[in-house]
Formats: C-alpha cells, sequence, structure tokens
C-alpha cells in the first residue's frame, strides 16, 4: 500500500493457458481462504484471481479499522496487481457482502484498470444501513461483526444466535459496556461506533453513496429480497442508475444473506425457477467486460426481480419496474387500513417503557410472535379488510405516520405482514427511525406532545396477496433486542443508564392520516 503495509494475498492461475490473463480480484475481512471456491471456478474459465484480506485482518499487516481504509487500499491493490506480468491490465471486482461494498468503494477512486465490478448483498453507506440503520442502533448486528470480524472475541457470528444467547445480559445497560461485559474485553471499534453518532463526520470515509453518481464502469448489482441488509442494495443501485455507468445490471431473487441463488429461504422452497446460477452469471459478466466475449449479456434485460409467491421472474430495464403502481392503505380508528382516508379526526395511544421493551418481530422470532401480539400492550394493529382478489407486491414499501410523543426523542417501528384466510403469517417486514432524526441527517430533538410527520423506509419486498388474505400494519417503539432501545431521554441511548416510558400518540385522522404504500404490478 501507499504508505507500505503489506497486504496478504493469495493468487490462483489458470493451468490450462498461458498468461497474462484478465484478473478478478475480491478484498474481504473475512479470512481470504475461506473463497478458495472463486479463484478455483474464474481460474479454470481463464482468468488469474486474486483474494485479498483487507488491511488488519487475517494475514494482513496494519491495524483493522471497519470501512475506513478500503478506498486507499483498494486502488492501490488493483493497480499493484494489475502492472503484474500475468495480469493483462484487464481488472474486475466481485464479492458479497462487506466484500462488495469494498468494490464500489474502490469504484469511487476510479482505479485506471478497474473496467467493470459485480457486488452481491452490499450497501453504500453502512453507517446508515448496518451500525444505525435509520438512526438507530443495530445491537445484535454489530456484536455479531465482533464475533466475526475481531480474532480476539471470535465466536462463529450468528447474531440471531447472540440475541438468543445474551438475551438477559443485552439488558444491562450502558450497551457502550456490553463487549466487557459479554466477550470480557474493550473492543475498540465497538466503542469507536458508538462514541460516533449517525452523520457524524467520522462515517465520510465509509459513505460512498453519492460517490457512486460519478462512476463511469458497468456495475452488476446482485440482492435478495429478504437479506437483512437488502436496504443498501436497493439504495446503492438507485444512485448508480444516476451515474455515468455504461450499464447497471440488477438481479433480485428470494434470498437471504447467505443463500443466494438458492430456492429456499427461511423454510420455504419458492421452486425451481428461484434456484440462479449466480456464479454463471457472474462469468458471462466477466467474459463480455474482461474480454470481449459477444455472449449477449448486453441485450439482456438490465433488470430480473424475483416475484414471490407467483414464483415468476419479471424483467424490465428500470427498478422499480415501469409497470409499478402505489398502493395506499390508510390507519383508521377502527383498527382498519382501509383505501379511503379517515374522515373523523382520532388517534391511537401506547406507552413504551424501555425497562421492558416491546421484542423484536423478526424472523427468528416467528414461532414467538401470536404470544407476542396476545401479551403486549405496547403495539398498535390495523387490519385491512379481506381482499378481492390477488395483487402481487414487487418494489418499495413504506409508511408515513402523524405522531406525538411525550419524549424529547423516541423511536418509531412499523411492521407489516401478510395472513392467510387462517389468519396465519405469511410474509413480515419492517422499517424504523429514530424519531429526533425526522429532517433526515439534521439531529433535532422534538418538542413534547407536539405532532410530527415521519416518513419510514420499510424497504423492498415482494409477496402475494391472495383473494380472501388480509394486510396486517403493526406500530410500535422498539425490536428488541436486535436494535438497542431508545431510553426516551434525548440523551445519549448507548451511554446513558437513565430511561423513562413515553406515552405514544399515532393519528389518523383527515388532518393527519397516517398511512402505508406498497408497490404492486398487475396479477398473474
Amino acid at each position: 500500500m501507499r504508505d507500505g503495509v503489506l497486504l496478504s494475498t493469495d493468487l490462483y492461475f489458470p493451468e490450462s493457458s498461458n498468461g497474462p490473463w484478465p484478473l478478478i480480484v475480491i478484498r474481504t475481512p473475512n479470512y481470504k481462504e475461506r473463497y478458495y471456491k472463486y479463484g478455483e471456478y474464474f481460474s479454470f474459465h481463464g482468468y488469474a484471481v486474486a483474494i485479498q484480506d483487507v488491511r488488519g485482518q487475517n494475514k494482513s499487516e496494519g491495524r483493522f479499522r471497519i470501512w475506513m481504509h478500503d478506498k486507499e487500499d483498494g486502488y492501490d491493490a488493483i493497480e499493484w496487481l494489475a502492472e503484474q506480468d500475468w495480469c493483462d491490465g484487464k481488472v474486475g471486482m466481485t464479492g458479497g457482502s462487506y466484500n462488495g461494498w469494498a468494490q464500489l468503494a474502490a469504484a469511487t477512486t476510479k482505479p485506471p484498470h478497474l473496467l467493470t465490478i459485480a457486488a452481491i448483498v452490499t450497501t453504500g453507506d453502512p453507517s446508515i444501513h448496518h451500525v444505525y440503520p435509520f438512526g438507530v442502533y443495530a445491537l445484535t448486528q454489530q456484536l455479531n461483526v465482533i464475533s466475526i470480524f475481531h480474532t480476539k472475541f471470535g465466536t462463529g457470528g450468528d447474531r440471531y444466535k447472540l440475541a438468543r444467547g445474551f438475551q438477559n445480559n443485552l439488558m444491562s445497560l450502558p450497551v457502550i459496556d456490553l463487549d466487557k461485559k459479554l466477550f470480557g474485553m474493550e473492543c475498540p471499534w465497538w466503542r469507536e461506533h458508538i462514541k460516533h453518532k449517525p452523520f457524524d463526520p467520522y462515517w465520510e470515509k465509509a459513505d460512498v453513496l453519492h460517490e457512486l453518481e460519478s462512476i463511469n464502469i458497468p456495475v452488476f448489482i446482485i440482492g435478495g429480497w429478504f437479506d437483512f441488509g437488502g436496504i443498501g442494495t436497493k439504495v446503492a443501485y438507485k444512485h448508480l442508475t444516476q451515474s455515468k455507468a455504461m450499464d447497471v445490471k440488477l438481479l433480485i431473487g428470494p434470498w437471504m444473506h447467505q443463500t443466494i441463488g438458492k430456492s429456499q429461504s427461511l423454510g420455504y422452497d419458492f421452486g425451481p425457477l428461484a434456484a440462479a446460477d449466480y456464479m454463471q452469471e457472474l462469468l458471462d459478466w466477466f467474459d463480455y467486460h474482461l474480454k470481449g466475449v459477444e455472449n449477449g449479456v448486453v441485450e439482456e434485460p438490465l433488470v430480473k426481480i424475483f416475484a414471490v409467491d407467483s414464483n415468476i421472474w419479471l424483467e424490465g430495464d428500470t427498478y422499480p419496474l415501469r409497470e409499478s403502481e402505489e398502493l395506499k392503505l390508510f390507519f383508521h380508528t377502527s383498527g382498519n387500513l382501509e383505501f379511503s382516508p379517515p374522515s373523523d379526526d382520532s388517534f391511537s395511544t401506547y406507552t413504551y417503557d424501555p425497562s421492558d421493551p416491546t421484542p423484536s418481530l423478526w424472523y427468528d422470532n416467528l414461532p414467538d410472535h401470536n404470544t407476542i401480539k396476545d401479551t403486549r400492550k405496547d403495539m398498535l394493529f390495523f387490519k385491512a379488510t379481506t381482499f378481492e382478489k390477488d395483487i402481487q407486491v414487487v418494489g418499495p414499501i413504506s409508511a408515513t405516520l402523524y405522531a406525538s410523543t411525550s419524549a424529547e426523542d423516541t423511536d418509531w417501528f412499523v411492521y407489516y405482514m401478510l395472513l392467510d384466510e387462517h389468519d396465519e403469517l405469511q410474509s413480515l417486514g419492517r422499517g424504523l427511525i429514530r424519531a429526533r432524526y425526522q429532517d433526515g441527517r439534521q439531529d433535532n430533538l422534538l418538542k413534547p406532545e407536539e405532532i410530527y410527520r415521519f416518513d419510514l423506509d420499510l424497504w423492498h419486498s415482494s409477496f402475494r396477496i391472495k383473494k380472501g388474505f388480509r394486510f396486517e400494519v403493526i406500530v410500535c417503539s422498539s425490536a428488541f433486542p436486535h436494535y438497542s432501545r431508545n431510553l426516551n431521554t434525548g440523551g445519549d441511548n448507548e451511554v446513558d443508564s437513565i430511561y423513562q416510558p413515553a406515552k405514544q400518540k399515532i393519528f389518523h385522522s383527515r388532518e393527519y392520516p397516517s398511512s402505508i404504500s406498497i408497490t404492486t404490478v398487475s396479477a398473474f
């Protein structure tokens, strides 16, 4: 690297031909040896492959500061490798998760030899999509990051197991001391991240979203509807489509973070069409952009997304699809969701108490879903009447809450779910926002009891609302332990130990019509 640090790199070469060859680079904090199958696969198909431990990880020198060095190191690694006599000077990158973000970070620095990237389940701004999603600290996700990336704390890394296994300990305050409580020592960058709140200048090194608009190379993005970081994939795609890139290709399937290309996720089988040979997709992409093979890649639709429950692929030239329509459902006093806005003046209330936080209703808690609903008093429920025809949902989902609180700061969580004719849960999604960030990047405490408008991004999803099914929305103020509790004081929620209950009001009136919007395409 430019500062003399050496990065450990495994090289794979084709056996069947003599170089020089085009090169594919993967940069990872997850131990480069884990990705040997990429090296074997692409070298078998005529590429040199370089798989590299990022700075400070595994066998590489330097100090690992997550997301802080990958722009410069990515540039230096690509240019150094491209100059070797076994490389023909044409370089591409691939990989998923952090490895996907590392590609975007490197591409924003415009290395002359980088001709294309193919990023899988990635993000453009780790601070607001992973560390502080919409202002709320992602507690178990960050503990999971410790267990995966930090060798002193390595426990195998499963945030759901962490959540269940450490449940009692996670109630402990302050949050900043959980590293000592759970792992027996301080983790420097756990504390560094807690010190730097959302939108702090510290995070500018990690945020590449707006820099993506300057990229001028072809980009292939692969994501999953059920990927825990899925919002980042779609936001990165949106910014890339506003760039000078010649081609921006998008593939979204019914997949989770670890099930890309498989037909089964979340215990469901989405049929044989859901299985995608994404390695072949990557190979075709690189063959065209790095070898000049006329394989028809550029004639294919730029967007290919899977319609869940209909279990077919939809194609187009942009996402959301051009034929998409917005369907809006309004909250009503009766606890109903209706297509028409409310005509009365009303609101619903509940009390959120940080000493007994509302548990998360995410996929790992589905067996307890009905029990949680039946026993909690700190949640509001709004149900749509039975649908009279099939509706296919494919795309962004959002909610608008008109709300007030007795506190200077609090959190809002909105879940949406699909219930069959027996009220059995079929699918689930959610979004969140910390109230003090309702103006975007501004940190403004609230005036207690004043009504504010909160726009929540409920991410993206795909499911089919069948005739006889119902759509339900839940509003609450925590999702513990996946997300750190808001203590309702307006202070530092991860450093403080003092908390207070908050009286919450959700309005559904003529003047303040709270609602949820889903993206639909014609049923088929």
